[in-house]
């Protein structure tokens, strides 16, 4: 019995020496609004580029976040062609915007670190500001930073926009309207 809590304490100290980045989602996403079958008409804002660069090709990413709202099957979400005809709006703000032709080493273990340092890739990354208001009020319903990543072999920085703006799409689409770990209906 002693070497079974030896042998515990000894594998919860190795655990906290290697913390894997994640966060507890404490608020709830707008998965429980869209159970129902009614239409839910969502106006996707222009999509504004903080970054120092302005390299964000700011209408594929729009694009992109219509499209992935459009193909969200277990949700009726339509696209509105203006605020005023809209349930919800969605704005997002691109606050980082990176291609690199080298993928850096940036997996938290030790097996991830090996696997990036021999690998020949090209790297992409995007991070944005999402805020999800009703339409009628202006009340925020929803807001959450977002990142999404990219690696590729022989992935030019013209390339990586089309994906990485497809990927941030669908990253927003899934932690917006996707069912949360603590909805009662993800079982």
């Amino acid at each position: 019995m002693k070497k079974l809590f030896s042998v515990f304490f000894i594998a919860l100290f190795i655990a906290t020496l290697f913390p894997v980045s994640g966060e507890c989602k404490v608020k709830d996403n707008l998965y429980n609004r869209t159970l129902h079958n009614k239409e839910i008409k969502l106006f996707v804002s222009d999509v504004t580029d903080s970054t120092k660069e302005k390299k964000a090709s700011v209408a594929d990413i729009k694009a992109e976040i219509c499209s992935a709202l459009s193909m969200r099957g277990s949700a009726n979400l339509k696209i509105a062609k203006a605020a005023n005809e809209a349930d919800m709006i969605v704005e997002c703000d691109v606050t980082e915007n990176i291609w690199t032709a080298d993928d850096p080493m940036d997996s938290p273990s030790a097996a991830g670190m090996i696997m990036d340092a021999m690998r020949d890739a090209s790297y992409a990354r995007i991070q944005a500001t999402f805020i999800v208001k009703d339409a009628k009020t202006g009340n925020v319903l929803w807001s959450e930073p977002l990142k999404a990543t990219l690696t590729k072999e022989e992935m030019s920085e013209k390339d990586s926009v089309p994906l990485i703006s497809a990927r941030l799409a669908k990253v927003f689409v899934i932690n917006c309207f996707g069912r949360s770990k603590s909805s009662p209906h993800s079982k």
